[in-house]
């Protein structure tokens, strides 16, 4: 799926250097390849040392500040609604997460290296052999010649989504950067991915960061990335 989804997006540059430029398959499919490391599975790469970076350098001590400023909030939620919500069991279970998390990211770094070669691989071949390759896929489609027609343009056409999925993330990080939000490049690397999430989208990255931000008392940063969120973020991708 990783190679299909790669070469989606990398199949008009191989017809533009075979049929416009005249260049060798071999050369074309090896430069295309070389294209998907650099823009594709090293960004991905650097994502993951990110996180192992972040949640590895986590201090359970800042967590227990944390917990003691939103102890009293929570606690007029809880006696309003007569529900429990922050627990012994629900703080052990957070403070946990961070090594969990870090372990299996890294226990997931061998498989990784190894499922890129094998895109890299799939990729490579799917490239040299791009018009052999969709027609034996839209021989195998069950539809009528004119739905396999729509549903090759609609499939040529998904390189809008991660377009505007960079756009968002563009604007989230501006967003982060200037309401003084830690970490905010890997938040904008997440608010990225984030778009493809239906109805919630982006609002699951910058809703808890200006929670977070409101709890530590920085009300006035809290308000303007919400509305910076909701207006500029959430609305970015429809101009676009």
């Amino acid at each position: 799926l990783g190679a299909l989804t790669i070469y989606v997006l990398l199949r008009g540059q191989m017809k533009w250097l075979i049929e416009r430029k005249h260049w060798g398959r071999n050369w074309a499919a090896s430069l295309l390849t070389v294209e998907a490391i650099f823009f594709f599975l090293i960004p991905l790469l650097v994502i993951v040392l990110m996180l192992i970076d972040l949640f590895s350098s986590f201090d359970p001590e800042s967590l227990n500040v944390l917990t003691v400023q939103a102890q009293d909030m929570v606690q007029q939620v809880e006696d309003k609604f007569g529900i429990e919500l922050w627990s012994n069991e629900n703080i052990q279970k957070l403070t946990s997460f961070s090594t969990t998390l870090v372990k299996g990211l890294l226990q997931g770094m061998s498989s990784f290296f190894l499922n890129a070669f094998v895109i890299l691989f799939l990729l490579y071949f799917m490239l040299r052999g791009y018009d052999q390759f969709e027609a034996a896929v839209e021989e195998l489609l069950p539809f009528t010649e004119c739905n396999k027609k729509t549903v090759s343009n609609e499939t040529i056409n998904a390189i809008g989504i991660p377009l505007l999925a960079i756009v968002q993330g563009v604007f989230a990080y501006i967003g982060y950067l200037i309401f003084g939000v830690n970490n905010a490049l890997l938040f904008a690397v997440l608010t990225t991915f984030t778009t493809i999430i239906p109805v919630l989208g982006t609002m699951i990255v910058w809703i808890p960061i200006a929670v977070v931000m409101g709890i530590n008392g920085d009300w006035l940063n809290a308000i303007l990335l919400a509305l910076y969120g909701f207006i500029v973020i959430g609305g970015v991708d429809n101009v676009a």
